[in-house]
């Protein structure tokens, strides 16, 4: 805060005039607040005036002026200075919050004499050990708003290292208060900005458990994390989870006819094995799954395979290897793939990646596919200038003897305490095309306000030569070149089965109290047209479409430690338009048990007279024991179609699902 300087300046006349005597001074101190009560014997007359950043406050015709040195000792303390001479008395503060002073002048009645009273208050600097002790009480107690406050106080003035702390915590106060996506931000930020620290494989544990297990209570303990966080450092450890679900729904016509929709038995499977030593880290993770369909004629299982990989990585950082089915979101490859990317870090702020493998559209295909195959070449390099970091890329890919994609680009990254952004550009050099252009960026404001924005340009799916096979009779490109089409005229099915979408939205969260925050976002939405090609109808563009919403977040609505949220939608479609109301609790309760009620209203009204209604009620109850949950959720969707001159027509679906999940560490 700006320093401000109190000065009290004390005029005293000739005593030869009629001098009002100065009989006493009294001064109290409680933190932050300071008060001066001088006694005159007489009305004192005295004037007021602010100038600049200096409060002047004089006092005439007073007497009495050996009490000057009985005054200085008197109110001497470590909140002000003082300067004294023969005519002026000068009480200088130096941290005085100017809307807080307050002058008073009250007369004793039994006394007959007159106080001034002088208050303000000076902004308390509590040390930084202070501040930590206080913060991490707090967040103990359940006090996790006070906490968040204590510690971006002490991201503002603190050293490194209590930053850090703060920085962490912040995420674990965000996490048990149930704001689970300000918490993986908090990590995420953590690790950013202390790659090297030794808290590093606790925060991706915290991490890892958030984006792993979102069903968790949001008030839980962080009891797991820290079982975790006591893992040996070097040697095997594994952790992962078992699950299973159940999940059942039946549709019931306009005539009453109910008709069994799904019958479907799941199980998944995720492990991850780490092996430490002195030099390297070994992992490997397996995550997949199966599920069942128990209807006659129903499909009679199907697998899932989504990562399957092994890879070793230097304990110094500088060298990585991956092979097996993995995801990547940067240096031109976008999900899942099996191959094998490396990396070899030269320097400090310089990283070579080599990347290469093939593509997989869905987990559903557990062989690799080879019709595609990619490589690649991507530099991270970080801190080009204080928190900006960057990945460029190239990569070619091809499908049978065709070049399917042929790209370069990169990403731009910037962080701070309080915004961030992201840009990423693909540019097509094959088919001389931008693929993609995103921009979005990041803000926290002082009252915890946060906004974020995008702006999106892409191709819908990604330009590929492989997307002239949408729409066609045949499974691959080898079928479509022998049915007599060039490879020019493939190339332009793939244009033209390729659309562009345009999107922009901005979100806006701010706390309305210290128990409820309000959100809003919009959203635009533009898909281009597809003209008619190779026996594939095109059809029109879909306009601009916009979506609103607005919720409001409240805690301690129903009970102590519930979070409540309600909302409206509204949708401008091109033709319709959809309105949307809902509500949505999850309830503690006895612990281990947590209660989800939800309903869910729409209207959609279309430009040709029909319309829609939508109600969805749901309940679903949770019982978490340490590390077994156990979940089942029953549910409704009732649907009722009007249309002018035609009978309305119900539908109703009914559903239930029942789960189970273990997590062991």
């Amino acid at each position: 805060m700006k320093k401000l300087y109190f000065i009290i300046l004390v005029c005293f006349l000739d005593t030869s005039l009629l001098a009002n005597e100065f009989l006493d001074l009294k001064k109290a101190n409680q933190g932050a607040q300071k008060k001066l009560i001088l006694l005159f014997k007489d009305k004192p007359d005295y004037h007021i005036d602010w100038s600049s950043n200096f409060l002047h406050l004089t006092i005439n015709n007073i007497d009495n002026l050996e009490h000057q040195r009985y005054v200085l000792n008197k109110i001497l303390d470590s909140s002000v200075d003082f300067k004294i001479n023969k005519k002026h008395l000068f009480i200088i503060s130096k941290s005085i919050q100017k809307k807080y002073s307050k002058f008073e002048l009250l007369k004793d009645e039994s006394s007959g004499f007159y106080r001034l009273k002088i208050q303000w208050q000076i902004e308390e600097k509590k040390d930084q050990g202070t501040l930590w002790n206080n913060a991490k009480d707090e967040l103990s107690n359940g006090h996790y708003d006070r906490a968040i406050r204590l510690m971006t106080k002490l991201l503002e003035i603190g050293d490194e290292n209590h930053k850090m702390m703060a920085q962490e915590f912040i995420g674990v106060a965000r996490e048990r208060k149930g704001q689970l996506a300000f918490a993986r931000d908090n990590y995420k930020r953590f690790l950013k900005l202390y790659p090297k620290s030794k808290s590093v494989p606790r925060v991706k544990q915290r991490l890892s458990a958030l984006i792993g297990i979102e069903t968790y209570e949001k008030n839980r303990t962080l009891k797991k994390r820290q079982f975790r966080s006591q893992r040996k450092t070097n040697g095997w450890n594994s952790y992962g989870s078992i699950s299973g679900d159940y999940r059942y729904s039946s549709t019931i016509d306009n005539s009453g006819t109910s008709t069994n929709t799904l019958s479907l038995i799941n199980a998944d499977l995720d492990v991850t094995s780490r092996y430490r030593n002195d030099d390297l880290e070994f992992q490997t993770r397996f995550s997949g799954g199966e599920y069942q369909d128990l209807r006659k004629g129903g499909q009679a299982s199907s697998e899932r395979l989504r990562y399957f990989y092994f890879d070793a990585e230097t304990k110094d950082r500088k060298y990585k290897a991956r092979i097996g089915r993995q995801r990547s979101h940067n240096g031109g490859v976008f999900g899942r793939f099996d191959g094998m990317i490396t990396k070899a870090k030269f320097f400090d702020d310089l990283s070579i990646n080599l990347v290469a493998g093939y593509p997989v559209d869905t987990s559903r295909n557990t062989s690799v596919d080879t019709s595609r195959k990619f490589y690649g070449l991507n530099l991270d390099i970080t801190d080009i200038w204080s928190k900006l970091d960057t990945n460029l890329f190239v990569i070619q890919q091809n499908v049978g003897s065709l070049t399917d994609r042929q790209a370069v680009g990169g990403d731009l990254r910037y962080r701070d305490d309080n915004q961030s952004f992201y840009s990423l550009i693909d540019y097509d050099i094959h088919f001389h095309a931008l693929n993609a252009f995103l921009l979005n960026g990041n803000h926290r404001l002082k009252n915890r306000t946060r906004i974020n924005w995008s702006l999106n340009i892409r191709k819908s799916p990604y330009l590929s030569t492989r997307n002239a096979l949408i729409g066609q009779p045949v499974d691959s490109i080898q079928e479509l070149q022998q049915l007599f089409i060039t490879d020019a005229e493939i190339l332009d099915l793939a244009l033209d089965r390729t659309l562009e979408s345009k999107s922009a939205s901005i979100q806006v969260s701010m706390p309305y109290s210290s128990e409820v925050d309000i959100s809003s976002s919009l959203t635009w939405l533009h898909l281009s047209e597809s003209p008619s090609s190779g026996g594939v109808p095109g059809f029109a563009s879909s306009g601009g479409q916009y979506y609103f919403n607005l919720q409001a977040t409240g805690r301690k609505v129903i009970s102590d430690n519930d979070i409540s949220y309600a909302g409206i939608r509204i949708s401008q479609l091109k033709q319709s338009s959809i309105y949307s109301a809902y509500v949505n609790s999850r309830i503690p309760w006895h612990k281990k048990f947590s209660l989800n009620p939800k309903l869910r209203l729409d209207y959609r009204n279309n430009k040709d007279g029909s319309s829609q209604i939508n109600i969805s009620p749901s309940f679903r109850l949770q019982y978490q024991e340490k590390q077994h949950i156990f979940y089942a959720e029953t549910g409704a969707i009732y649907f009722l179609n009007q249309v002018p001159t035609f009978q309305s027509q119900n539908t109703t679906i009914l559903y239930v699902y029942m789960g189970y999940r273990y997590s062991y560490y």
